[in-house]
């Protein structure tokens, strides 16, 4: 309707427009009073309501706190890789993947037969071996030393018997009534009753003094030696098992009963569950923000936890140019939260700047790529502004909203809706809000 009021009364001026020039080509001057009708015009365009926009008004801050948000990964205090010492076939697993274990917990063992055996007759070994130590310690016994002394008597008669025989032969030698060889064999026979008396009498010497030092010393060191074998083969015992290092939980499981395991391959995974972490990489110019004493706050599957900052490692990472974090989630938190979770880390970091907090949505692109919003000046008319653009600039993004500075002060005006129906220029009514 108003439209078509609009068109009526530019056609009328149109119309009245020629009939003025018609006049005038005829010399007849016509009373015509065109301002009055443009002035009617107008005053029916100004009766139509004004453009009702909501302002918030503007309050500088020279100071103001950014949030920012880093994501780490959860992990267990202690993880580690569990196999066996030595070679041999698994005979026993007693947990599976998931169960929870105790420290020192037996979880796996070899078959240990042929270590036990080998123990077994060790053990004999060493026994025979004391037994001809204590033998050597304790000397002969009395039985043995009379038969000694038996034979080195012996001995004697025999040698004193040969001497006399060899004297009567050298005596009959010079008759002619021996041969010469049977003087020899006399002689001889003399020589190996003498040898055979003096080892008799070495022997009882023997006897009489004991067991050489060194001999006994030998036989310890044989003793010792057999010991050591011993705990030798019980270490290997020991290392037939897999004890757990800590209390935790089993994750994973990589080989069955009857396998020939080899040192140092990998029989179990097991993560220790009463102490988690969780490790962030944190950009170098905003460590100061970190306070050793304050609790960080986490979020992890939408479940918030505290965590304490465990230590900061002094190395930045060649790729992501961050500095590793490593914070200790508090005990009761641990059961909210698993490793291999992704965790967020919240930052508030404090600075000094002047500017204008600004909904995102009153922003606007302008000109040769700068920022601008719209700011009501007010007129005569009560809650009636006019609509000007005023460039900003861009400090900070936060949600849905941007710390600016430029040309505004306090106390203006700012649009907060309607921005795209509004032109520089333009008469609107104004209603402020209220300021959160």
């Amino acid at each position: 309707m108003k439209k078509r009021i609009r068109n009526g009364l530019t056609a009328a001026c149109v119309g009245l427009l020629g009939v003025a020039v018609v006049g005038y080509c005829w010399g007849d001057a016509i009373p015509l009073d065109v301002s009055a009708l443009f002035a009617s015009s107008s005053q029916e365009t100004r009766s139509e309501p004004l453009v009702t926009v909501s302002v918030d008004r503007a309050k500088r801050i020279t100071s103001w706190s950014s949030k920012s948000y880093f994501s780490g990964i959860v992990k267990a205090k202690r993880r580690s890789e569990l196999s066996f010492e030595r070679l041999g076939r698994v005979d026993r697993i007693y947990v599976d993947k998931g169960d929870r274990v105790q420290e020192g917990q037996i979880i796996a063992s070899l078959n240990t037969e042929a270590i036990e055996i080998q123990i077994r007759k060790l053990e004999a070994d060493r026994q025979a071996a004391i037994a001809i130590l204590d033998e050597m310690r304790a000397g002969p016994r009395e039985e043995i030393l009379e038969a000694a002394r038996a034979t080195v008597r012996e001995s004697d008669a025999q040698a004193e018997h040969a001497k006399r025989s060899l004297e009567r032969r050298q005596s009959l030698i010079n008759t002619d009534s021996i041969s010469r060889e049977d003087l020899d064999q006399a002689q001889t026979s003399l020589k190996r009753l003498e040898a055979a008396r003096t080892n008799a009498q070495k022997t009882l010497e023997d006897l009489e003094l004991g067991t050489r030092k060194e001999k006994i010393a030998t036989q310890e060191a044989m003793i010792d030696s057999l010991q050591e074998s011993i705990a030798a083969a019980r270490v290997d015992i020991q290392h037939s098992s897999i004890r757990s290092p800590f209390t935790g939980i089993i994750v994973d499981r990589i080989i069955h009963e009857g396998v020939v395991a080899s040192p140092g391959s990998p029989v179990f995974v097991i993560n220790e569950d009463v102490e988690l972490e969780a490790l962030f990489g944190i950009p170098p110019s905003i460590l100061d923000t970190i306070e050793p004493d304050k609790p960080l706050t986490l979020t992890v599957r939408d479940s918030v936890i505290q965590a304490k900052l465990k230590s900061i490692v002094p190395q930045v990472d060649d790729e992501t140019r961050t500095i590793t974090i490593v914070a200790t989630i508090a005990p009761a938190d641990c059961k909210l939260v698993y490793p291999g979770d992704i965790a967020k880390l919240e930052l508030l970091r404090s600075q000094t700047s002047d500017g204008f907090w600004l909904k995102m949505e009153v922003v606007m692109q302008g000109r040769r790529g700068l920022w601008e919003c719209y700011v009501i000046e007010p007129t005569e008319t009560q809650d009636v502004g006019k609509v000007v653009r005023r460039a900003i600039e861009i400090l900070h993004t936060e949600g849905d909203r941007v710390l600016v500075r430029g040309a505004l002060h306090p106390d203006d005006l700012i649009v907060s809706n309607a921005a795209s129906r509004l032109v520089v220029g333009q008469l609107v009514k104004m209603v402020e809000r209220e300021q959160e």
